[in-house]
């Protein structure tokens, strides 16, 4: 009688796991595959983002931002450096960071060295790394290591 009862839940159970899949038909406004469109087309557009740089140095001088810039390469030749002019300051500033927790610890390096530097909001290129432009182009491409 158990090896029957345990058969027939058995069974039951099974049946109830194992239903045929279905197809999901997915009924949408064609407006917003258009949309999307127009959002994709208006951020390839668009290289530059919301986020912050580190600024290192402001003057009204441009020959001591260049020379501040000369000494910081000395000290960190990796880095990608901005000079932006917004009148009546030249601006010198380092980095693309997308949020301020991602240049906080090169703030502090820098902040050894140059104790005025301070994180700023400003407009980056976050695709300036080659494998993170394929990577967000292509977001299908997924490796299988």
């Amino acid at each position: 009688m158990k090896k029957m009862l345990f058969v027939l839940f058995w069974c039951v159970s099974t049946y109830a796991f194992t239903q045929p899949m279905g197809k999901v038909e997915v009924v949408a406004d064609p407006r917003l595959e258009k949309m999307e469109q127009i959002f994709i087309k208006n951020n390839k557009r668009e290289p530059y983002n919301d986020g912050f740089r580190i600024q290192v140095y402001q003057s009204t001088e441009r020959a001591e931002v260049f020379q501040w810039q000369s000494d910081l390469k000395k000290n960190f030749p990796d880095l990608k450096f901005y000079i932006e002019f917004h009148q009546p300051y030249f601006r010198l500033r380092v980095g693309n960071f997308r949020n301020r927790f991602e240049g906080l610890g090169l703030l502090s390096i820098i902040k050894e060295s140059f104790p005025h530097a301070y994180m700023v909001a400003d407009h980056v290129d976050l695709l300036l790394d080659p494998e993170k432009v394929d990577e967000l182009r292509n977001p299908d491409n997924e490796d299988d290591d």
